[in-house]
């Protein structure tokens, strides 16, 4: 509805996974010519991870854009297929005929397949989107697949592709078989802020900007903030704040347009952000992360605390380091001798007696790191 307006062309953050609005981050480049490398170089398994919205698919369709003449893909959407429905889809895909329902035959037609392909010197390339859903059975299939070769080449390239509980899934000890096949693993990350940036002007010049970019800097820095350069992320809040600024009838968009967004895209919803969940290949969620550490500086604040209040409190102190009692000089046998008496003075009441000075309690140092 907004295009016209701002003078666009087609609609420029639509969700659907269209190569042309690829940003060729320095990140997407890398990921494109590894895969690209391995296919070329036959590796036969390869792994793309990344979490959910940060563009997989996109790329996959980058990918394919961009293979070499003599290689030949077959792309598999619907990770919920058994053994011998996997095999028929990769068969048709590639524009073979069936020979047989059972997976037997399938399995022998696909062979064939390859055999005759790579005689003619051609790489057959298989993609699985959404692989973290596929069952443990259909896992031990792909990696059957990718046993399909000769003495000197695999026949077989397949690129799973998913989100980080396909990480999870290969751990498992009745996939080790396949894990260990994996030779190439590229994980694709949300972008930073430089390149989010770059990411909305990219798609709007693609959708057919000629003028000024809409948004402010402060606009962009708050969608920054919201999607953690999570592609989708950007893609429904940029569509909502272009759909308030038409609706205002504005020509720029501000943050407070884009906050307005936000709000749309919550429906009243408070607290935590519904579209984001960080997550890194080092180490899972970074939202684990955050809580373990949360609670180790609960922990140490907790500890320092009591220290400090055992320290303002001296006669806990003394009981809890059990300092040793003073110590009593000896008394000589003459000492013990009867004396001569001593006339003892009046008591005076102007100077009232002093309490002897009780004994000096070292001081216990702080202990190393505390402030």
């Amino acid at each position: 509805m907004y295009e016209a307006y701002y003078s666009l062309e087609d609609p420029p953050f639509v969700l659907t996974p269209d190569p042309r609005f690829l940003l060729r981050s320095k990140g997407h480049h890398e990921i494109l010519a590894t895969l690209l490398y391995g296919i070329t170089s036959q590796k036969g398994l390869m792994a793309l991870v990344g979490d959910v919205g940060t563009g997989k698919t996109t790329l996959c369709r980058a990918l394919l854009r961009e293979l070499p003449d003599n290689v030949q893909s077959a792309l598999v959407l619907n990770p919920h297929l058994s053994d011998a429905d996997l095999i028929g889809t990769i068969l048709d895909d590639l524009g073979v005929e069936r020979r047989g329902t059972t997976k037997g035959e399938l399995m022998a037609t696909l062979s064939q397949y390859l055999l005759a392909a790579g005689s003619e010197g051609k790489t057959v390339l298989v993609i699985v989107d959404e692989a973290q859903q596929m069952s443990v059975e259909s896992l031990e299939q792909i990696r059957i697949l990718s046993n399909l070769e000769t003495a000197t080449r695999k026949l077989l390239q397949i690129l799973l592709v998913g989100q980080p509980e396909l990480e999870e899934k290969l751990k498992l000890n009745e996939l080790r078989q396949l894990d260990q096949r994996i030779g190439i693993r590229s994980y694709l990350q949300p972008l930073p802020r430089k390149e989010t940036y770059r990411y909305v002007e990219h798609r709007l010049r693609v959708a057919g900007l000629s003028g000024a970019v809409p948004f402010t800097r402060g606009a962009l820095a708050k969608i920054y903030k919201y999607s953690r350069g999570i592609p989708r992320v950007i893609n429904l809040v940029c569509d909502r704040a272009l759909m308030a600024g038409f609706s205002n009838r504005v020509r720029e968009i501000t943050p407070t347009l884009v906050t307005s967004a936000v709000r749309n895209l919550e429906g009243g919803r408070r607290g935590r952000n519904r579209y984001v969940r960080m997550w890194s290949p080092a180490g899972g969620t970074r939202r684990t992360a955050l809580l373990v550490g949360a609670v180790g500086a609960l922990v140490l604040a907790g500890a320092a605390a009591a220290y400090w209040g055992a320290a303002l409190n001296p006669g806990g102190l003394r009981a809890g380091v059990h300092a040793k009692p003073p110590q009593v000089a000896a008394v000589s046998s003459s000492a013990l001798s009867p004396a001569a008496p001593t006339p003892v003075p009046a008591p005076s009441t102007a100077q009232p007696s002093v309490p002897p000075t009780p004994p000096a309690v070292a001081s216990v140092a702080a202990p190393s790191g505390s402030s």
